[in-house]
């Protein structure tokens, strides 16, 4: 089975962060962050661990995991610039992880394919720091 097909239905994965164990401190810490400032419905984490199925919880949000390599999918529904949040219907949002977490865990990374959200006036141009990996129906 691949790693596509360990995701959920809702996820549709155009990229991933893995993150080894080495990284899940600071993943931790992001997340205890991201609920001190979190609006209601601004932000949903998860994380997946690919071989062995199992739940944990951060200051209340949950992170559902799967195996060896972690994903952390960050939803960020305010701090995404208009003219992206155009781009998706209402039911639809951009996972985004921080440049500073890529940055910081480029040595934990074991496999790192961004899949990165493009400028609506120009298709190919990316949008400069927003490190999305992917499209989640809400």
């Amino acid at each position: 089975m691949s790693d596509d097909e360990n995701y959920t239905s809702d996820f549709v994965p155009f990229g991933t962060f893995r993150f080894s164990e080495e990284a899940v401190e600071l993943i931790e810490d992001y997340v205890r962050r991201i609920k001190h400032m979190q609006r209601p419905g601004s932000f949903a984490v998860v994380v997946e661990w690919a071989d062995d199925r199992r739940s944990r919880n951060v200051d209340g949000v949950s992170w559902t995991s799967h195996g060896p390599g972690l994903c952390l999918h960050t939803v960020d529904l305010f701090a995404m610039p208009p003219e992206a949040a155009q781009i998706f219907e209402s039911a639809v949002v951009a996972i985004r992880i921080p440049a500073f977490i890529r940055e910081r865990c480029k040595e934990c990374c074991i496999d790192v394919d961004p899949w990165t959200l493009p400028d609506s006036a120009d298709p190919k141009s990316p949008m400069p720091g927003m490190g999305t990996i992917g499209l989640i129906a809400l």
